[in-house]
Formats: C-alpha cells, sequence, structure tokens
C-alpha cells in the first residue's frame, strides 16, 4: 500500500515517474479485504496506476482512505447482545460483543468446588455471581469460553482509546454513592466485592473485582477492579488466594 501510494504522490508531482507497471500484490488483496469488509464489490482500475489525468489519481486516494475508515468504523459498532446457557447447570447469561470479542456481561454463577457467595448468601449469588480463588477461576469458565487473559482485559479496557472506559463498562444500578456510570458498552459490570477462604467479605456494592488467567509470579496473578465513583479500570496483581468474581470470553 505505502509503495503504490508514494508512487502515485510522485506522480502528481511529475509525469515523468511512473510507478510500477504492475500494482504490487498487497494493494490488491488491502482493497480485496477492505471490499469484503464493507460488503460490496469494487471494480478496481488499476490502470490509473500506470497512466491518466491527476484527478483519476486523487480518486483513488481518496476512495482508499475512505474505505480504511469504513473499516475503522465496522470495528467501533455499537456492542450487539444475545444469550448463552452453560450445558453443566442451564443457567442462561447475557453475553456482549465488544470488537472481535465476546463476554459474558454478567459474572458467573457456576457452583465451582471451591467457590463461595458473598456472606455465603444465596441471594449475593443471584445477584453478583459467585467469588472465586484463580486456580479455581481457571477451570470455571463454560466449554467454549475461558477466563480471559490479562491481554484480553487490557484490549477490552482500551477498546474505545478512552481512559474513563468503567463509567461505560459499569451496570447504571447496583452501585453505591450514585455511581452515575452508562453502562453504554452493556457489559453490566457490578461491584461484586471480595472474600476469602476464610469467610471474610467486604467490599460489595462499592468494588468489583475480575480475575484474568495471568500470572504474575507463583503467588500472584493480575486483576481488573472498577469502583464506585471512579470512571477508569484499575490493573494491579493480586494473590492467588482471594476471591474474586470472574467473567468469561469466548474462545
Amino acid at each position: 500500500m505505502e509503495v503504490v501510494i508514494d508512487s502515485i504522490l510522485l506522480g502528481l508531482r511529475s509525469e515523468s515517474i511512473r510507478p510500477p507497471p504492475n500494482p504490487p500484490k498487497p494493494l490488491k488483496n488491502a482493497v480485496l479485504r477492505i471490499c469484503r469488509y464493507n460488503e460490496f464489490f469494487l471494480f478496481f482500475n488499476y490502470n490509473i496506476f500506470k497512466k491518466g489525468a491527476v484527478m483519476n489519481r486523487i480518486v483513488a486516494v481518496v476512495a482508499v482512505i475512505l474505505m480504511g475508515f469504513g473499516v475503522y468504523a465496522q470495528t467501533k459498532s455499537a456492542p450487539s447482545v444475545s444469550t448463552f446457557t452453560d450445558s453443566r447447570d442451564g443457567k442462561t447469561y447475557k453475553i456482549v460483543k465488544l470488537g472481535t470479542a465476546v463476554w459474558m456481561a454478567e459474572n458467573l454463577n457456576y457452583a465451582a468446588e471451591g467457590s463461595k457467595c458473598y456472606n455465603n448468601s444465596p441471594d449475593s449469588c443471584a445477584k453478583y455471581g459467585r467469588l472465586y480463588d484463580w486456580k479455581t477461576a481457571l477451570t470455571a469458565c463454560p466449554v467454549g469460553t475461558h477466563l480471559p487473559t490479562d491481554k484480553e482485559w487490557t484490549t477490552l479496557t482500551d477498546f474505545d482509546g478512552d481512559g474513563n472506559i468503567a463509567g461505560k463498562l459499569k451496570s447504571s444500578a447496583g452501585w453505591n454513592d450514585n455511581d452515575n456510570s452508562t453502562n453504554a458498552y452493556l457489559f453490566s459490570a457490578l461491584p461484586g466485592g471480595e472474600g476469602s477462604l476464610a469467610d471474610r467479605f467486604k467490599q460489595v456494592g462499592d468494588v468489583g473485582f475480575w480475575w484474568s488467567a495471568t500470572e504474575d509470579d507463583a503467588r500472584s496473578a493480575w486483576i481488573r477492579d472498577m469502583r464506585s465513583q471512579i470512571q477508569y479500570v484499575r490493573r494491579y496483581s493480586n494473590s492467588k488466594g482471594d476471591m474474586f468474581s470472574v467473567r468469561c470470553v469466548q474462545n
């Protein structure tokens, strides 16, 4: 693509400087990919790169640029929500497509051995999902999904390039202190708090914590948290023995 664009620009400066007689394959492949992405067929006359009026060359450049913007816009399209049923227990979850990834739009509520409800209350499980230590979380997701890696979490939190994305991921209800989040991306993050194997629970309503599948070292792994009144997502390493919420992402 760069070779061809450079050739076009050179051609605009001087009719005596000609681009290569055959357009390079990368250009052809790029144009075809763009066409498929935008779901229409384009018959592109490569002869304009051999000869022709300056206006034709300008039109060609503009067309390629505009199609590129079309591809970019599609990657930022509105999130789409559907449902997924966990075959192990019949529970149905909302799922949301953000970019190219499909995430659960609810916290996992599968009763894996070793998982707990906040304060050991079934009502808490119904609202916030269950809490898992890291080892349990690694294998808790349904078939066809997995615990997201640290990189997958980063892709999510960088989705729109806005450092304040937490306000678009958090549920518009269920947070303390009039959080005022919009849930624009329909991720519906809720503040399930944290627990421990010793039945110590805290911060429900104020903070949501989620595991990633990525270790930091033998004792810790990377997590994300979202907090009431704070509109960015925090990333840090945490002890594997604590108990946090789980979101699964499709394979």
